[in-house]
C-alpha cells in the first residue's frame, strides 16, 4: 500500500536535489540524487521509484549516467571536464592544507567550496575552511594571508574564506546551502574537530538527512597538527605577546571590513567573507526555481513563520498514467541503483484533469 503524501514527500525531495545541483550546473548520478534527497529520508528503494516517476511523467530527464531537468543536456560532458580540472587541483589544495593544518593554533582545515564539491570551473580557487583555538582567530588569519601571497606567485590561488573558532563551530544559518556546504567539506587535518562540528550541526539532518547520517569519516590520526615547531610557536604566543597581536589585527581588519555587506560576518570566533554573499544569492535562486516548478520545500528552521514552500506540482499528483507505464529504462549507466517501477500515480478526478503539463525550464 502506498502512501501518497509520503509519495508526494520524495518526488519533491528527488527533484528538489536536482534543481539544487543544477544551479551550478551539475548533473547528478541516481545515487547521488538519494544522497542529497533534500528533506526526506529515503531508502535507495524508495528514490529509485521516486525517479524512475519523475521519468516517466518528464520532470526529470537523462544526459549520460546522469539525472538533469529537461532541457539541460550538455551537462554530463561539462561535468566530466570539472571531475578532470579537480583532479589536477586536488594534490595543491591537499598539500596547502596540511602546510594551513601546521601553524599554529590551527585546530582543523577542510577544503570547501566547488573543489569538495568535484565542480571547480576555470577560475575556481582553493576554497578552505579553518578552525582555530578561541581568542587566536586574527593571528592565525594573518598567517594564513601571509601564506596565500606566497603561493599566488608559485601560480596557485587560495581562498580561506571561512574561519571560525572552536567555540563557534555551532552554526547560526540553518538552511539548506550551508547544510550542503558543511557536509560536503573534506577534511584535511583536524578530523576530532570535524567529527564535534557535525555533532554540534545537526540541523542539517533536517536538510539533508541521507547526507547528514554518511557524513562521518572514518577515524584518521592528527598527528600532523602537532609537532615540535608548531608547539614552540603556540607556546611563545600564548601569553601576553599573542593577545596584543590578536586584538591590534582584529581592529586593523574589523575596522577594513566593516564597510562589508550584511552577509559578511567578522567577530572574535568568525571570519566569514564571500561566503555569506554566495549564500544568500544560492538561497534566494533555489527558492524561485522551486516556486517556479511547483515543488514543495521544507519550512525553514530559521524562520518557522515564514513558508518557503509551494503547493507541490499539481501535475505529478494527478496525471493520466497507469501503474507500470514508464517508458523510461529502468538503470542508469555506470549506476547501481535501478527503478523497475514508478510510484502508482492516481488518475484525474472525474471529470477533469489532463496530460501533465510542460516542466518548466530552469533558465
Amino acid at each position: 500500500m502506498f502512501d501518497r503524501e509520503r509519495d508526494g514527500q520524495l518526488l519533491n525531495a528527488a527533484r528538489g536535489s536536482v534543481v539544487y545541483a543544477d544551479m551550478f550546473d551539475y548533473p547528478l548520478t541516481l545515487e547521488e540524487v538519494h544522497r542529497d534527497l533534500v528533506g526526506v529520508a529515503a531508502t535507495t528503494a524508495e528514490t529509485a521509484h521516486a525517479v524512475g516517476t519523475l521519468l516517466t511523467v518528464g520532470r526529470l530527464a537523462v544526459d549520460g549516467p546522469f539525472l538533469i531537468l529537461p532541457g539541460r543536456d550538455g551537462l554530463a560532458e561539462l561535468r566530466r571536464e570539472r571531475r578532470e580540472r579537480a583532479r589536477r587541483l586536488w594534490p595543491a589544495a591537499r598539500r596547502f592544507g596540511t602546510i594551513i593544518a601546521g601553524l599554529p593554533f590551527v585546530r582543523m582545515v577542510a577544503v570547501s567550496g566547488s573543489l569538495a564539491a568535484e565542480n571547480p570551473d576555470a577560475r575556481a580557487d582553493l576554497d578552505y575552511l579553518i578552525v582555530t583555538r578561541p581568542g587566536r582567530l586574527w593571528l592565525v588569519r594573518a598567517l594564513v594571508v601571509t601564506l596565500v601571497r606566497l603561493a599566488r606567485r608559485a601560480g596557485v590561488r587560495l581562498c580561506p574564506n571561512y574561519l571560525l573558532t572552536t567555540g563557534a563551530l555551532a552554526l547560526p544559518r540553518h538552511d539548506v546551502y550551508t547544510a550542503h556546504e558543511l557536509l560536503q567539506a573534506v577534511p584535511v587535518a583536524g578530523f576530532a574537530v570535524h567529527r564535534l562540528m557535525l555533532e554540534r550541526n545537526r540541523w542539517a539532518a533536517h536538510w539533508l538527512p541521507n547526507r547528514y547520517a554518511a557524513a562521518t569519516p572514518p577515524y584518521r590520526s592528527d598527528a600532523r597538527l602537532w609537532n615540535t615547531v608548531r608547539q614552540g610557536a603556540e607556546v611563545a604566543l600564548s601569553g601576553t605577546l599573542g593577545d596584543r597581536i590578536e586584538a591590534w589585527e582584529a581592529r586593523r581588519k574589523q575596522s577594513r571590513f566593516k564597510n562589508e555587506h550584511g552577509a559578511a560576518r567578522f567577530t572574535a570566533d568568525v571570519c566569514e567573507g564571500h561566503f555569506g554573499r554566495s549564500r544568500q544569492r544560492a538561497l534566494r535562486d533555489f527558492e524561485q526555481r522551486c516556486r517556479e516548478l511547483g515543488i514543495a520545500l521544507p519550512v525553514p528552521l530559521d524562520q518557522d513563520d515564514e513558508q518557503l514552500s509551494v503547493p507541490s506540482d499539481p501535475g505529478i499528483a494527478t496525471p493520466r498514467r497507469e501503474h507500470g507505464a514508464a517508458t523510461y529504462p529502468g538503470h542508469l549507466p555506470g549506476s547501481q541503483m535501478s527503478f523497475p517501477h514508478a510510484f502508482p500515480l492516481s488518475a484525474p478526478e472525474r471529470g477533469g484533469g489532463g496530460e501533465v503539463p510542460s516542466p518548466v525550464g530552469p533558465r
